[in-house]
């Protein structure tokens, strides 16, 4: 990927573009970092939207998952991005929001329909042993949207030659960005 670090903001609405239209894009898989729960909690989620003129990211769950309750006791939380081919790491700073009502349903319609089979089985993390984790065939009673709005991105550059890094606040309006030491 050729990212052009003299505009880092365009730079990082680029990258989630990407992540959101093409499907074989390394920016589509991030890792969701949440602190809510006793641990930190990490996990890949899949990115399904990126709304360029609101700054927000769309992920899609299981509504039953742990991650949903981390989330609302700590909404700050952070996407890891990596892209080995051209050796950029990608963080992504937001506030996390779970969509509900119309805006969930319209995240729901969204989903593409493969992806649906998920929200079908049993609860993330449960026992599968255990009747209290039956499979449910609603998948729409089981599917959760999360918004996450962009307020900081720090891109980084990793080369043999010297690595590059920017850090980039998209709470300035313009979005503000400065050079850094990797």
């Amino acid at each position: 990927m050729n990212l052009d670090l003299t505009d880092p903001p365009r730079a990082v609405l680029d990258i989630l573009t990407r992540a959101a239209n093409e499907t074989k894009s390394p920016w589509r898989w991030p890792v969701l970092a949440t602190q809510g729960g006793a641990y930190p909690g990490v996990r890949m989620l899949v990115v399904r939207a990126f709304h360029r003129a609101t700054l927000e990211i769309e992920l899609h769950t299981d509504a039953r998952s742990a991650k949903l309750d981390e989330l609302r006791a700590a909404p700050a939380c952070a996407l890891l991005f990596f892209d080995k081919g051209s050796m950029v790491q990608f963080r992504v700073d937001g506030c996390a929001r779970i969509l509900d009502g119309e805006a969930r349903d319209a995240a729901f319609s969204r989903a593409p329909e493969g992806s649906l089979d998920d929200y079908r089985g049993r609860a993330p993390g449960g026992d599968p042993d255990t009747p209290a984790s039956e499979p449910s065939l609603d998948a729409a009673a089981n599917f959760a949207a999360i918004s996450i709005r962009l307020e900081r991105a720090d891109l980084l550059v990793i080369a043999r030659d010297g690595h590059e890094r920017r850090f980039v606040d998209f709470t300035a309006d313009p979005p503000d960005w400065r050079r850094a030491e990797p």
